[in-house]
């Protein structure tokens, strides 16, 4: 090996390790900001599976919040909203082109309002209804007769 060749191949490591530590410098002040901000929680992504993978945290603290109020489990309360959403906007002109649903009032009597267009579903607080035992087993036994 010549000292030419040993020459550039000191000069080709120096800037490789000049590189390592630039990038190690970036993260290292990447690493002081997050400790000094904590993440906004509408943008913190949770990396969930598809199709999931896109749900935030504050996301899953609200999807949280409804399992304690509803005593439902998550899968189920999301498989409601998708069910809800999808007849509001299937429903011949119940709202417009362009929905902006938002949620509205108290469990007990909610109603779901489009900023777009003034729609407006008014529950009547049949969701609470639903979770309900004295008004599912009412239910129940009015089918019943109807039935028979």
């Amino acid at each position: 090996m010549s000292i030419l060749e040993t020459h550039r191949q000191i000069e080709q490591t120096e800037e490789h390790l000049r590189r390592l530590r630039s990038r190690l410098d970036q993260e290292i002040v990447r690493e002081r900001q997050q400790l000094q901000e904590p993440p906004d929680p509408e943008q913190e992504l949770k990396f969930y599976r598809w199709p999931a993978s896109q749900i935030t945290r504050a996301d899953m603290i609200r999807l949280t919040e409804l399992r304690k109020i509803t005593k439902q489990p998550i899968t189920r309360l999301i498989h409601e909203a998708v069910v809800a959403y999808h007849w509001l906007l299937s429903q011949p002109r119940s709202c417009c082109d362009n929905p902006r649903l938002a949620w509205n009032g108290p469990i007990e009597n909610c109603s779901i309002d489009c900023a777009s267009c003034g729609f407006f579903l008014c529950d009547d607080g049949q969701l609470a209804d639903w979770h309900d035992p004295e008004q599912i087993a009412w239910e129940r036994e009015l089918s019943q007769e109807v039935h028979a």
